[in-house]
């Protein structure tokens, strides 16, 4: 754009047609696309984030999320409860969950920054709606009889036996790894 801009207003001046206020060079407003689909609207919004946001978010929001508003059919904005649909038969209710959440604030943002022309948003409040049972998996410890042998394993191992008695120390206390760790 800028060669080409660089070109005319040479043209221009060589042809005695030079614009001193400039307003001639001013880019033009270029018009916004004002409909697209879930997938395009994502990738926009995932390019936009990526200034502000660590690499393991963008990795969450691109593999995570992303990879499930990618291979959903239903790519349309108006499409909101198909959407909601094909997440519950292909995917866990809490991934449902946040990727409904994450297309809420997409489709936000998306009218906010002119992407769409959409005045409603229709995934709003949809989130909410789906019920996550949160199992708590049993603790699977070890007996006691495991417990020995990995103690006497570090204490007769050539490579980790100086490390035994922190061994024993969470075994015998309870303490998880990176309390260990930290002392």
């Amino acid at each position: 754009y800028a060669s080409n801009l660089v070109r005319q207003i040479e043209w221009d001046y060589l042809q005695g047609e030079f614009d001193r206020t400039f307003t001639k060079y001013l880019p033009q407003q270029l018009e916004v696309p004002k409909s697209t689909t879930l997938a395009h609207l994502w990738a926009d919004y995932c390019q936009y984030k990526s200034k502000s946001l660590k690499p393991a978010s963008m990795h969450y929001l691109i593999s995570g999320i992303g990879i499930h508003i990618k291979r959903c059919p239903h790519q349309g904005l108006e499409r909101s409860l198909a959407v909601r649909e094909w997440l519950l038969t292909h995917t866990t209710p809490g991934m449902t969950r946040r990727v409904l959440s994450s297309l809420s604030t997409v489709i936000n943002w998306g009218i906010k920054h002119g992407k769409i022309s959409e005045i409603t948003n229709r995934f709003v409040g949809m989130a909410p709606d789906i019920r996550v049972d949160k199992q708590i998996a049993p603790a699977n410890a070890f007996i006691g009889e495991e417990r020995a042998d990995i103690i006497t394993a570090f204490e007769q191992s050539t490579r980790y036996n100086r490390s035994a008695p922190l061994v024993k120390f969470w075994f015998l206390t309870g303490f998880r790894l990176s309390e260990g760790i930290g002392l």
